[in-house]
This record gives C-alpha cells, sequence and structure tokens, in this order.
C-alpha cells in the first residue's frame, strides 16, 4: 500500500484535528495490536502520542 503520512497514528490528542462533542472527557487507549503491515513511501512509519496523566498501554507492533 501507498501511503503519504503516518503508516500508524495512534494519538491522544485528538483534540488538535476534531470537534467531537465530548472532548473534554480524556480517551484511554490500552491493549491494541497492530501486526502484519506493509506499506511505502510513508513520511513517518509509526506515531504514538499517549498524554502524561494517561499514557498509552499494553501497545505491541509486530511484523510492522
Amino acid at each position: 500500500m501507498d501511503m503519504r503520512n503516518e503508516a500508524i497514528r495512534i494519538n491522544m490528542y485528538y483534540q488538535s484535528f476534531t470537534n467531537f462533542p465530548n472532548a473534554n472527557i480524556p480517551p484511554t487507549f490500552k491493549n491494541i495490536m497492530i501486526r502484519d503491515v506493509k506499506g511505502k513511501n510513508a513520511e513517518i512509519a509509526v506515531e504514538m502520542r499517549g498524554l502524561p496523566e494517561i499514557p498509552l498501554h499494553n501497545i505491541v507492533l509486530e511484523n510492522i
């Protein structure tokens, strides 16, 4: 697959790009497995951004 920006993005700072009605409720990202992903031409392969007070937990990348 030909990619342009990030191939994989996990970003808890979603307020910077959307107008969700419950944007004041902090997100929780945990127990995520991403595997067997192939691509080319991505500027950034993986971007993960947690919050200082609610970090990412148990994120597994396999065969990326």
